[in-house]
């Protein structure tokens, strides 16, 4: 039995945002189809449910019982006319009278796409009637407002500064269609260098090169968006980079290029509540670029003046600082993962955050927020100490022993603790209490560590933002512990970033600058920085050059161990079945639309361009993933067992609903 969700499915929503053409009032008469038998329900907690048996109706995963209903176009403004009911019977009383959820429930709806959007409707088909209780809807009459409309992805997002470059109709050429492209990578946010002895050592002779066009592409970030409807950058997009260079037209002696690289893992912050966040990619553990030259001049960093009059003044910052790794998948599905595992052996273990000095004390808190997984059927606790300092003590729920019951609860738990408490070293001791169980365990998911610091340079580089900036729509920062001689970036938007010049007073530096949203700063010195990691030399390859009179019967998503055999299917569905086919690999698909790194939505948006440059009979038809899939996208447990990623759902503990 299946439950309505209302998610996106991998492969199933291939629409994104709407704009309206026109709009219409309109109305429905809909006759639910009962069977006249009953059917038996396995909820997600557990619970069995006997409901009426009808056409199109399913519960969903609190025991509300929907009839499934679609629409042509987009539907909105629902209103219930009128609804008649079924006469009872013997068997449907007796059906009735046993459930106990609650079923009233407004009715639900979703937007998708197939040769046109159309609205699913979720009704509920149970009403409390007086006196009787429960009873069947027989028929139901709504009206609404409906409009057919084209699909438009929007080009603006506050998820993208750069409106420039965010998605509307995909690019008709991708940029990797001409020229050397070589691929590099970075693992952690942070500024890297490049210079001629690092081109030398990738295969480029620098002497050869104006160092004027050197460009680096890369989209950075986390993972893409998985509803359609957000923005996203089409294609690679040119990042703005720092050059060194003495004018001879030469990369030589002393020229270097500096630009900014973003980790996969990223924080999100919530303007609600203040606070931040961490997102760790599940997909890939690495950010790519790609450098290529003697094409265009580059794109460089521009200079933002000081803004004079500020309003406030900062001299502190919101760092934030994680620990989370994955090693268990505790249903082998679900694209959740868990930490270490805690049992009679191994009771205790610590975490270390390092070079966090600096955090502003004198009664100031800081906050520590740990998620664990409890796995057992006793309850069990976890005690939590900072550099020694015992903060908090948490009550692990007992699971279930019942069968078809999650395998594990997580409890997430926020405590504050005082600042002073920190140290340019700080370990978190996490103590495991079985409670005299000695088969229990837990695992821990994931710490967060939150804290005011104070504004300074910190090694060679700090990066920097404060909430309390946006309380003023002006802001004058202070930077402690500098020289004169540091550069301070604003990277809000990573891939246009500006210069932000500013003043010197002793060993601090000061700048103005717009607060009205939370900007992401670094200042840094010097040149010494991490090159990135090369990968390989980009063949050219041009998935969006596609044209619309090309567009393929089928796609085949291929593993390059399987190419050929792809080959030979698609030429055995040419012959026999006169059906067109296009073979690609997953990271052809990467390069182009997730910036070279493993995404499944990546392969989604590959499709969607295609199926909506089709038209007629030139429609896109069938999808192939061609190779075994897996939920261990990192191949964790070492046995390379995934050749084309799959969807996992959110859901990583119930088996039922993963």
């Amino acid at each position: 039995m299946k439950f309505f969700k209302l998610v996106v499915i991998y492969f199933s929503l291939i629409a994104g945002g709407l704009n309206s053409t026109f709009a219409q009032q309109a109305s429905s008469d809909i006759t639910v189809n009962w069977s006249g038998k009953k059917n038996t329900v396995l909820l997600p907690d557990g619970s069995t449910v006997v409901f009426p048996d009808g056409k199109y109706i399913d519960p969903n995963e609190k025991g509300v019982l929907f009839l499934q209903y679609d629409i042509p176009g987009k539907i909105s403004n629902i209103k219930e006319e009128y609804v008649t009911f079924m006469p009872l019977d013997s068997l449907s009383t007796a059906i009735l009278k046993a459930i106990t959820p609650n079923q009233q429930s407004s009715i639900q709806s979703e937007y998708l796409y197939n040769d046109g959007v159309f609205t699913r409707l979720y009704i509920p088909v149970l009403r409390s009637v007086a006196p009787a209780g429960l009873n069947r809807i027989a028929t139901i009459k709504l009206s609404y407002t409906v409009s057919f409309e084209r699909e438009v992805i929007p080009r603006s997002s506050s998820q993208i500064p750069s409106l420039s470059n965010a998605r509307g109709a995909a690019s008709s050429g991708s940029v990797l269609n001409n020229g050397d492209w070589y691929k590099l990578a970075v693992s952690e946010s942070g500024i890297y260098r490049i210079d001629p002895g690092y081109l030398t050592s990738i295969g480029i002779n620098p002497t050869s090169i104006d160092p004027n066009t050197i460009q680096i592409y890369g989209n950075g970030g986390g993972m893409l968006p998985q509803a359609n409807s957000d923005a996203r950058y089409d294609d690679l997009v040119e990042n703005a980079v720092y050059i060194n260079e003495d004018g001879n037209g030469i990369f030589d002696n002393n020229d270097y290029i500096l630009f900014y690289g973003e980790s996969p893992h990223v924080w999100q912050y919530d303007a609600t509540s203040k606070t931040f966040s961490h997102e760790l990619n599940l997909y890939s553990n690495q950010n790519f670029y790609f450098l290529t030259y003697g094409q265009n001049i580059s794109k460089r960093i521009s200079d933002q003046t000081s803004l004079p009059g500020t309003l406030q003044t900062v001299s502190s910052f919101d760092e934030h600082a994680y620990s989370e790794t994955d090693l268990y998948n505790i249903i082998d599905s679900g694209r959740e993962w868990y930490g270490d595992l805690f049992n009679q052996i191994t009771p205790v273990r610590n975490y270390s955050f390092n070079n966090l000095n600096g955090a502003v004390t004198g009664g100031a808190n800081a906050t520590l927020i740990y998620s664990m997984l409890s796995r057992t059927t006793k309850e069990t606790s976890v005690s939590i100490a900072v550099n020694g300092t015992s903060i908090a003590k948490t009550t692990l729920k007992a699971i279930s022993a019942d069968d078809h019951q999650p395998p594990g609860i997580e409890i997430t738990t926020t405590n504050t603790l005082d600042a002073s408490i920190l140290g340019n070293s700080t370990t978190v001791t996490v103590s495991f209490d079985n409670g005299h169980y000695t088969s229990a365990v837990c695992n821990i998911n994931y710490l967060e560590l939150l804290f005011e610091r104070n504004l300074a340079l910190y090694n060679n580089q700090t990066s920097f933002r404060s909430v309390k900036s946006t309380a003023m729509a002006s802001t004058q920062y202070v930077i402690n512990s500098t020289t004169g001689t540091e550069m301070v970036w604003n990277i809000t938007d990573p891939h246009s970033i500006v210069n932000q010049q500013y003043t010197v007073s002793g060993s601090t530096l000061q700048f103005g600058a717009s607060s009205t949203t939370l900007n992401e700063y670094i200042v840094f010195k010097g040149s010494s920085f991490s090159a990135p990691s090369f990968i390989e030399k980009t063949v050219n390859q041009n998935l969006h050059g596609l044209l619309a009179a090309d567009v393929p019967d089928m796609i085949i998503v291929s593993h390059p161990s399987f190419l050929n055999q792809a080959k030979r299917l698609a030429s055995f569905r040419e012959s026999n079945d006169g059906i067109t086919c296009y073979i690609v690999t997953p990271e052809q698909i990467y390069n182009e639309f997730s910036s070279g790194k493993q995404d499944v939505t990546a392969i989604r948006d590959f499709v969607k361009m295609v199926y909506e440059r089709g038209s007629g009979s030139k429609k896109l038809k069938y999808l192939l993933l061609f190779g075994n899939g897996s939920y261990d996208y990192k191949n964790i447990q070492n046995v390379n067992s995934l050749f084309v990623p799959t969807y996992e759902s959110r859901e990583s503990l119930d088996p039922l609903m993963s």
